[in-house]
């Protein structure tokens, strides 16, 4: 919907009177924050289910992992399966998540590698205090920091989508595109929005006819459209995230 938005003000032919409506919906457009919140609410409640499940050695998933198939047929010592331990495990994870979701990505303080993942095999890896709740942890718990990141990369695209409506309407207007974005406050836009990835003001080219965020990197590159060294794109879409500064063309040029 947001490159649909785009497309269309992009469209000189589009009329200044329906760009405007198109400003105004995106300017009403509400935080993703609460959906990301229940989407890691439901994520936990679904893990513990499934762990539940695994202890009690109830009708759950058939194989959830080979390993574990074959232990749930058996007796545990508690050695190696700590359903309170697991428990607190799967709801750290997720109230860190929950904790972190309003914030920009340079505030965000998750880390991913919540338990240690030992690099030996499947045997020799039992010997540790609950092994077989770790390794449910790996298996169901969340990457939490990706999906904080694609949160930040939305909530970019909305920003970029605004701006490039206000600017298109005010180049209709002006006849040209504004030297920067003060000129569209506050008759286009309420205020400059924030780069959900460093908290400083949305960047904006009028030479190169773009508005960018600075990405995961947290570096001002001038709206560079290169891929960082050992960074892989497999199409133009996929690209724009991957490069070192996230970039948005104001025109469809």
């Amino acid at each position: 919907g947001l490159t649909q938005a785009q497309d269309l003000a992009q469209d000189e032919k589009m009329p200044v009177d329906k760009l405007s409506k198109l400003l105004i919906t995106l300017s009403e457009l509400n935080s993703i924050d609460y959906g990301i919140i229940r989407s890691f609410k439901g994520e936990y409640k679904m893990a513990t289910v499934m762990m539940d499940q695994f202890i009690n050695m109830s009708n759950g998933p058939n194989s959830i992992h080979p390993l574990l198939s074959k232990l749930r047929r058996r007796k545990m010592p508690r050695h190696i399966l700590q359903p309170n331990k697991t428990q607190n495990m799967f709801a750290e994870l997720y109230r860190n998540a929950i904790s972190n979701a309003p914030l920009i990505y340079a505030e965000i303080t998750m880390n991913d590698n919540n338990t240690p993942n030992y690099n030996r095999n499947k045997i020799t890896r039992l010997i540790y205090p609950n092994a077989i709740g770790r390794m449910l942890f790996n298996m169901l718990g969340s990457a939490t920091k990706p999906i904080l990141e694609r949160k930040c990369r939305v909530e970019s695209n909305i920003v970029a989508t605004q701006l490039i409506t206000a600017c298109n309407i005010y180049k209709r207007q002006n006849n040209s595109f504004p030297a920067n974005l003060d000129l569209l406050v506050p008759k286009y836009i309420k205020e400059i929005p924030i780069d959900p990835y460093d908290g400083k003001p949305f960047r904006y080219s009028s030479e190169k006819a773009i508005v960018y965020s600075v990405g995961k990197d947290l570096k001002d590159d001038g709206g560079s459209t290169e891929l960082p060294d050992g960074e892989k794109a497999y199409s133009s879409r996929n690209k724009q995230w991957k490069t070192k500064d996230i970039v948005f063309n104001v025109t469809g040029k």
